[in-house]
Formats: C-alpha cells, sequence, structure tokens
C-alpha cells in the first residue's frame, strides 16, 4: 500500500519544493472537489457518524486552513453534549466526567481514500488546575472498542483504506509545506495536515 500512497503524493505534489508551484494546485482542486461534494461533505459526513453513533457527541473539527483532511472528534460518553471549547469549558468538561474524558478522533483525507484514527484522554490535574492529555492507538476500554469497530466497518464502506503509524511517519523527500521543511514532511502530513495531532 506505501508504494500506493507515494504514488499519488507524487501526482499531489511532485518534485517541487512549495506550495506555489503548480504542481500543488492539485492538491487545492482535490480538497476543492472533496469539499464541494454534497454542498459541504464535511458536514454530510457529521451527519452519518451522528447517525452511525447515535447517542455519542461528535465535534466537526476539519479546518482547511493547512489540513488537507476532514477531522471529527467523538465524545466517548454517550448522552454527554459536547461542543469546541475553549480551556475553561474543557476543564469543566472533564470535572463533570470526573476528572477523565475520552476521545475517539476520525481524519479522512479530502485528497485521497485513506482514513486513520486515534484516541485520547484528558485528564483533570487540580494541582495545576490544567488538563493532562495522552494519545493512544489503541482504546481506552471495550465499549471505546466496539464504538471503533463501527467506525471502521464506516470507512472501509466507503472504500477508504487505514494508513497506520509506521506508514504515515515516513518520510517524503523533496517536498515543503507550510509548516513542514523539506526533510521533515511525512505521508501523514502530505494526505492529512501540515502538522501532526
Amino acid at each position: 500500500m506505501e508504494k500506493e500512497v507515494l504514488k499519488l503524493i507524487n501526482y499531489l505534489y511532485g518534485d517541487n519544493s512549495s506550495l506555489n508551484e503548480p504542481k500543488y494546485k492539485r492538491r487545492r482542486e482535490m480538497i476543492e472537489q472533496a469539499t464541494s461534494i454534497y454542498g459541504d461533505y464535511g458536514e454530510h459526513l457529521h451527519v452519518e457518524l451522528l447517525q452511525l453513533l447515535k447517542g455519542y457527541a461528535i465535534e466537526n473539527l476539519t479546518d482547511w486552513n493547512y489540513d488537507s483532511c476532514f477531522r471529527f472528534d467523538v465524545l466517548l460518553h454517550p448522552g454527554v453534549p459536547y461542543t469546541v471549547r475553549d480551556e475553561a469549558s474543557a476543564i469543566e468538561l472533564v470535572q463533570k466526567l470526573c476528572g477523565t474524558a475520552y476521545f475517539l478522533v476520525l481524519e479522512i483525507s479530502a485528497v485521497g481514500p485513506y482514513y486513520r484514527y486515534f484516541f485520547y484522554q484528558e485528564i483533570y490535574d487540580p494541582s495545576n488546575q490544567t488538563l493532562i492529555e495522552t494519545l493512544s492507538a489503541s482504546p481506552f476500554s471495550a465499549d471505546h472498542a466496539d464504538i471503533l469497530k463501527k467506525v471502521v466497518r464506516y470507512c472501509e464502506g466507503k472504500g477508504l483504506k487505514r494508513l497506520g503509524k509506521e506508514v504515515l511517519d515516513r518520510i517524503v523527500p523533496d517536498i515543503a509545506l507550510d509548516l513542514a521543511e523539506k526533510g521533515e514532511v511525512t505521508i501523514y502530513n502530505c494526505l492529512f495536515a501540515d502538522t501532526y495531532h
């Protein structure tokens, strides 16, 4: 699968070293095309995920400034509302959940038929009045694993292929992005976001 991914990246970026180069136009065009399907494809995906995971709050955190993917954060606490928030409301949410909140993040590339996911937990540290975030490739509980199975079936039903960390971390030489310099750009940067989440 890595060869297939690199072939797509070569098509999107070629040998150019800057987003201003003509070949990078393909990346922008593919993003524009993906976002125009169904009017707003991100909203379409969001609605489908809400139907799939009834009772779970899901935020569409897609940001086209430096990303080339749709991003959805699923709060893994059924029946608890969740919206994009500032630090104070994030702390309030975690406190309401007895000091720990769990999330599943789904990213779907807008420039290729790929997706990835990861889990994270936020734990409230009362001594510093801050949140401590821990990332994981694996679910934190059996309930989280059940949610993941549904999400994976959904993605595979759309013909998407999951890319794991070993592929996503591979360096792609001769490409520079707004937030990633030549020699540091990874497959993840090319297909999902300039910065690694």
